[in-house]
């Protein structure tokens, strides 16, 4: 790889690596916003102490393994490139610097210049910008408030285990 292309590349990846993390995040906080109140629900309607447990335990399990995933992934830098391209829209310079680094002729030595030119002048937050996917976003912006409220507001079952457990102890 072109070393005058390295920090442009490093940030590229860093910069694809969270917009890949956020989209994710977004298109699966429906699904986990729904698991989480079915999970709170099932605590309310039947003796399961164990539920809202559960429905924390999933949100903050598919926010560690979005998290890790896109922290240690690989991220080729053929994509990199390809994706700094098509976001600064430089007509494929940094690809093909990069298939041409190991040529020595003329035209790869004016392609590898260009390429660091516009490495010098390129800021990767064009080249990577992030996305809101405003529907999901909007469903889980709804279903995730009613799912904590319903958490922290007084369970009727716990209202009943209590009942049992003074039962238990007076039989005993």
């Amino acid at each position: 790889m072109n070393r005058t292309l390295t920090p442009l590349f490093r940030a590229v990846r860093r910069r694809l690596r969270v917009a890949w993390a956020l989209t994710t995040a977004q298109m699966i906080a429906p699904a986990v916003a729904l698991i989480a109140l079915g999970l709170v629900l099932v605590g309310r309607w039947f003796d399961a102490p164990w539920a809202e447990r559960a429905a924390v335990i999933v949100v903050l399990a598919a926010l560690l393994g979005i998290t890790a995933y896109a922290a240690f992934c690989k991220v080729p830098d053929t994509v990199v490139a390809r994706a700094a391209d098509r976001g600064l829209q430089t007509r494929d310079a940094f690809a093909t610097s990069l298939e041409l680094a190991d040529h020595d002729d003329e035209f790869a030595a004016r392609v590898h210049s260009r390429a660091k030119e516009l490495a010098d002048v390129s800021e990767p937050r064009a080249a990577v910008r992030f996305r809101v996917l405003r529907k999901p976003v909007a469903f889980a912006a709804i279903v995730a408030p009613v799912a904590i409220v319903l958490a922290f507001i007084a369970n009727p079952q716990d209202a009943a285990r209590q009942q049992r457990a003074r039962d238990r102890a007076a039989v005993e």
